[in-house]
């Protein structure tokens, strides 16, 4: 009875490990996917925040933007 019991035991455990496991890899996924998004927008963001592209300084770009 009692090695039913241990065998029932380790059974549960390895369910959870292999639960445990896919979890683990799930989040290892979308880290991962995190990361080469953060990669590609950084640089992109910073230039497309930081540099002039002289439709600052035109008096009526608004309506340039607006007549399309």
């Amino acid at each position: 009875m009692v090695e039913n019991m241990d065998s029932t035991r380790d059974v549960w455990a390895m369910q959870l490990d292999t639960i445990r496991n896919r979890i683990i890899r799930v989040e290892l996924l979308v880290a991962v996917a995190s990361f080469s998004l953060m990669v590609s927008t950084v640089p992109a963001s910073f230039f497309g925040m930081n540099l002039t592209s002289g439709l600052e300084v035109m008096p009526f770009h608004i309506l340039l933007f607006h007549s399309q």
